[in-house]
């Protein structure tokens, strides 16, 4: 669970070849895979335009679809050179926004209907690839979902967590344990402990390349 999948991209393609590089108990290499649920919301994007374009190759059509017909022209705050000067949804442009009443069915999408969603991904998982060890991961917003999905009962009265190998969290947000707040030493030992990882980096941070923005 993640704001965009694209946020997995990097790690999810280190992980599968790091883990091809190992061996496993049975002498075979090790075999990771990733599988990223697409949130809901983002299933209801108009990629018509998109798809039409992509298989005609030709980005016209895409620009046609969601712009205009009339959408390219000349910018002169740019020497004249062709420009985007639409919005989206103008003119003679097939796409249209959606409205409030288009999407009222959304009202009743609530934590269950995502547990329901992850619940179907797993099991899909397990019976596609025979995986024994499956973690859940969440980014951001979705460290809360993991948290929460791990101590769901579930309707043969184990909680979520019995089923998984792990959680991963990635720059995420938990639901907490206990109520609360969190304790001054709790926080200040955190602080040094971070203080202290950044003064001394690992070996591998000194001598590995850092990516760039592409993640290459």
């Amino acid at each position: 669970f993640s704001s965009t999948p694209p946020h997995w991209l990097w790690l999810s393609t280190q992980l599968v070849h790091k883990a091809s590089e190992r061996t496993c108990d049975d002498g075979k290499p090790c075999r990771v895979e990733v599988w990223i649920i697409e949130r809901r919301g983002a299933n209801l994007a108009d990629t018509a335009g998109l798809r039409e374009a992509r298989a005609k190759g030709d980005p016209k059509i895409a620009l046609d679809y969601y712009f205009g017909t009339g959408a390219i022209a000349p910018d002169s705050d740019r020497g004249g050179a062709p420009s985007v000067n639409a919005t989206p949804g103008a003119g003679d442009a097939k796409w249209r926004a959606l409205t409030e009443s288009d999407l009222a069915f959304m009202a009743d999408w609530g934590f269950e209907t995502y547990a329901g969603d992850a619940d179907r991904m797993i099991a899909l998982v397990k019976s596609a690839s025979g995986a024994r060890n499956v973690f859940i991961a969440g980014h951001s917003q979705g460290g809360a979902f993991v948290s929460n999905y791990a101590g769901r009962l579930q309707g043969d009265g184990k909680r979520g967590v019995e089923k998984l190998a792990g959680l991963i969290y990635l720059d995420a947000i938990t639901t907490p344990g206990a109520p609360g707040p969190v304790p001054e030493a709790s926080i200040t030992s955190m602080a040094c402990a971070a203080a202290s990882s950044r003064s001394t980096p690992t070996p591998a941070a000194r001598s590995a390349p850092s990516p760039d923005r592409r993640g290459r």
